[in-house]
């Protein structure tokens, strides 16, 4: 499926209220960056990861820059893909939130999991 397939798909089911949580996964749920920018990100993979990493070479030490690597494996602006490169250009408020949704599944996967030592967590 295309970029734009994506990008369609997901209108057409926001627009019928039928999102599903298989779709979201896919797709990506639609949301506005602070510039106005219409974002998509799906659920990542352990190869966005990988392949982020891969981009960045040395600097894949930097959290910061990686958590950004991986968000530009993960969306699509506008409709169309972004490299890490594209994001290092955005305003910062852009970054931030796009920091900040590729974040989401890391946060919520660590409220879920405890460590050895720990008692566990309420949900």
């Amino acid at each position: 499926m295309t970029v734009t397939e994506n990008v369609a798909l997901t209108e057409a089911a926001n627009q019928s209220g039928i999102v599903k949580d298989a779709i979201v996964e896919v797709v990506g749920k639609e949301f506005t960056l602070p510039s106005g920018k219409r974002a998509v990100m799906r659920k990542g993979k352990g190869k966005d990861i990988v392949r982020a990493s891969r981009a960045l070479g040395t600097e894949a030490s930097n959290p910061m820059a990686l958590v950004l690597a991986v968000a530009a494996q993960k969306c699509t602006i506008e409709g169309q893909p972004v490299t890490y490169e594209d994001l290092l250009e955005f305003d910062d408020e852009d970054c931030w939130a796009l920091i900040g949704r590729a974040q989401k599944g890391k946060e919520l996967l660590s409220q879920q999991t405890t460590s050895p030592n720990s008692e566990p967590k309420d949900t």
